[in-house]
């Protein structure tokens, strides 16, 4: 019956033992951040009173241990604000007190006070600044949430618009072909300058939504070994109805070079560029697209050059950062912010890089530089 007996206890008291194991080891994962540094400096201040109630001395008689106290009240004052810094000062000074044997405060002389006040003053610019980092943290914080719902609220926006847009721009070309019967000469001129202000605004659309992609990294990039003289001219087409209008000179001289990159991709960077050079140049001026041999025989160099107005040299660094406008740029029209943001990255999506040089009255030049052979993986994968 013992035996039995024996043998029934043996596996609970293992089993006890085990659990009592397992909850000491998880306990200290039970407790926040902040608890456990409570405790460490609960740990930290037993310690140095031991330390100090032993009346050891660094470097002889000049240095007391008692000067360690600054590691229980700096963490509490920086992690646990005013607070923290008043109970950490009460504290150590009650641990002071009693491993020193002082019986009043009259016990105390002039240099313990004058340490204690130092340290209590240098433990409150340390609460200012963990004050300060904490107000920056929340900030940023509230910032970061802020913008991701700006631009989810723009994401949804564009989406909803395309759809009604694109149902408008063909109804308008319906009318424009004549499928419903032919227009008089001033309807066909107003349904020209609609479709033609339509399918503006929906390459806008278009393009917000490229830019999202870009950064994400989800557009894919369609390779080919194309002439950069014939991604060039499709781009001056394009835009030579308004060079005209605007009495512009467009014209470019790209050599025969073949690079590996997204022809479309790159048309509509180049696309944007000569629109916005066009756009700020005045009647008579020139717009051109010009390419380079380039840094080495391994890279592509494209030059959109204007004589333009030129742009301010405080504002060639964030030309290409997304809704950064250089000054001036609005009175020039209406513009969604984001289209050299685009170019920067769709340059980049290919491994290449895009700055601007610029002098006022002088004109802008916006140089592309690409490798040949296409994007390594790396930067395709970005």
């Amino acid at each position: 019956m013992s035996s039995t007996q024996e043998h029934t206890d043996s596996p609970t008291a293992a089993g006890a033992i085990s659990n009592l194991t397992h909850s000491l080891s998880v306990l200290p994962q039970s407790f926040s951040e902040k608890q456990r540094l409570m405790g460490m400096l609960l740990i930290l201040w037993a310690l140095i009173g031991v330390l100090d109630y032993l009346d050891l001395r660094f470097f002889g008689r000049a240095y007391p241990v008692s000067v360690l106290y600054v590691l229980v009240i700096f963490p509490a004052a920086i992690v646990f604000g005013l607070r923290g810094l008043l109970t950490a000062t009460v504290a150590v000074v009650l641990m002071y007190h009693l491993s020193n044997g002082k019986t009043s405060i009259f016990n105390y002389s002039e240099a313990e006070v004058l340490r204690l006040a130092f340290i209590v003053a240098i433990g409150l610019a340390f609460e200012r600044i963990g004050r300060d980092r904490r107000n920056l943290r929340e900030a940023l914080a509230k910032l970061q949430q802020q913008t991701r719902a700006r631009e989810d609220l723009t994401h949804m926006l564009v989406h909803d618009l395309r759809t009604p847009l694109t149902g408008i721009i063909t109804s308008l070309q319906t009318l424009q072909h004549g499928v419903v019967g032919d227009l008089e000469p001033d309807q066909m001129e107003m349904v020209d300058f609609a479709v033609s202000d339509g399918q503006r605004l929906l390459e806008m659309v278009n393009q917000i939504l490229d830019v999202s992609k870009l950064e994400a990294g989800e557009m894919p990039l369609r390779l080919q070994k194309v002439e950069l003289s014939d991604v060039a001219d499709k781009a001056c087409r394009i835009v030579t109805p308004i060079a005209e209008e605007s009495g512009i000179n467009l014209h470019h001289s790209c050599n025969g070079l073949k690079a590996n990159m997204d022809p479309e991709l790159i048309r509509r960077v180049l696309v944007n560029l000569l629109g916005n050079a066009l756009k700020f140049t005045p009647r008579g001026g020139d717009v051109s697209i010009q390419s380079l041999d380039g840094e080495s025989d391994h890279l592509a160099h494209l030059i959109v050059r204007d004589t333009g107005r030129g742009i301010p040299a405080s504002d060639l660094k964030r030309v290409f950062e997304k809704y950064a406008q250089s000054n001036g740029a609005e009175k020039a029209g209406p513009s969604t912010g984001i289209g050299l943001t685009f170019c920067r990255l769709a340059v980049e999506a290919h491994g290449g890089h895009i700055w601007a040089q610029s002098e006022l009255g002088q004109g802008t030049e916006i140089h592309i530089t690409m490798p040949i052979d296409g994007p390594s993986p790396s930067a395709e994968n970005n």
